[in-house]
């Protein structure tokens, strides 16, 4: 690449402005791009700033009945909705009761859309959020029965994705349902933020839904489980026979830490054996002092370290990303591309 709009123009393949397919039946609606899925509960991947919550609706948040049920008896009373309609469905497909041509898909949209939908509802949206990922985990998230035709296969630095559509990071933080998500029909699957510790984040409630927006307002503050967990599912997985898919790892820092860089290199000295790709994610709004690791002086000293620590992994090495915040100016896009360009970093996730 000789150019600085030739090296942004990779940034494509990984971007978060791309649009994202279904992420989970309990977040877009189980019928994903055609229209008639919502976004209820999540909003990913979008470089707009999302509009502020509506005072009403937080506080009605952060009343104790709203949180009531976490972890006292809500998720069985889920599963078992979930169960006895699936067992219905699975009967009435078995039966010949359904009035679809294609009974089995259109009966687990309908399960999805009126059962499983109204029913996650009940909990507040980061429970919601950790049933997704669950489920996906078990294998229960939506198929992708058609496969990718080669059109739609995308080659970047030297890696195959079936298709230009990924989960980014933030959804599988902890990399537990990663087999789940690319059984959906991902292109990729992108785990994290990971650092270095465990830390909890901020403190809760965190996410808020906006019922006119169709969407939520997310403050998990960098929430992990911390780099030893996340590298032996990573690792269990990488040794387990038939896993396929690309797989790329979102490193940031905690928050206490006294040393970014040595916290970004940790991760990918410890995550990169087990990454098809490593994303250094400076852009965190919502802990405090991330997002400044974007000025030059910062990121040049973050991204040479990174680079270093990559490039003392064993072959084949993956490669470095630099994930960037939505709320730069032009000018400061352009800066850190350029410093980017200069350093010989593979690419960026905007």
């Amino acid at each position: 690449m000789n150019s600085l709009a030739m090296q942004l123009s990779r940034r494509a393949v990984l971007s978060r402005c791309a649009p994202k397919p279904l992420c989970s039946p309990f977040f877009y609606g189980s019928r994903g791009l055609s229209g008639s899925g919502s976004p209820l509960d999540a909003v990913q991947g979008s470089s707009a700033k999302p509009k502020p919550a509506k005072k009403a609706e937080i506080e009605h948040a952060r009343l104790p009945g709203r949180h009531a049920n976490d972890g006292r008896g809500g998720m069985g009373k889920f599963l078992f909705i979930l169960g006895g309609a699936a067992a219905g469905t699975a009967y009435a497909i078995e039966n010949g009761h359904t009035k679809y041509q294609n009974g089995v898909w259109e009966a687990y949209a309908d399960l999805v859309d009126n059962v499983a939908m109204p029913a996650v509802r009940m909990f507040d949206p980061e429970t919601a959020h950790n049933i997704a990922v669950m489920t996906t985990a078990w294998g229960l998230g939506p198929r992708d029965w058609f496969g990718n035709p080669p059109a739609l296969n995308v080659d970047f630095c030297g890696l195959k994705f079936a298709n230009p559509l990924g989960m980014s990071a933030g959804f599988d933080k902890h990399g537990e349902a990663v087999d789940g998500l690319l059984a959906t029909g991902f292109g990729h699957v992108e785990v994290g933020s990971v650092t270095p510790l465990p830390q909890e984040g901020n403190p809760k409630p965190r996410m808020f839904r906006l019922h006119e927006d169709g969407g939520v307002v997310n403050r998990y503050g960098f929430n992990s489980q911390g780099i030893a967990k996340v590298e032996a599912r990573l690792k269990a997985r990488r040794t387990a026979a038939g896993a396929v898919g690309v797989v790329g790892v979102n490193v940031g820092k905690n928050k206490d830490s006294a040393s970014a860089e040595e916290d970004y290199c940790a991760g990918i000295r410890a995550l990169g054996p087990h990454a098809d790709y490593l994303v250094v994610n400076v852009s965190c709004p919502n802990q405090a002092g991330v997002a400044a690791l974007q000025d030059k002086g910062s990121l040049a000293s973050i991204v040479d370290a990174a680079l270093a620590a990559r490039n003392e992994l064993p072959a084949p090495r993956p490669p470095l990303l630099v994930k960037i915040g939505p709320d730069l100016d032009a000018a400061g896009r352009a800066a850190v591309a350029r410093t980017c360009l200069a350093k010989g970093v593979d690419g960026l996730v905007v």
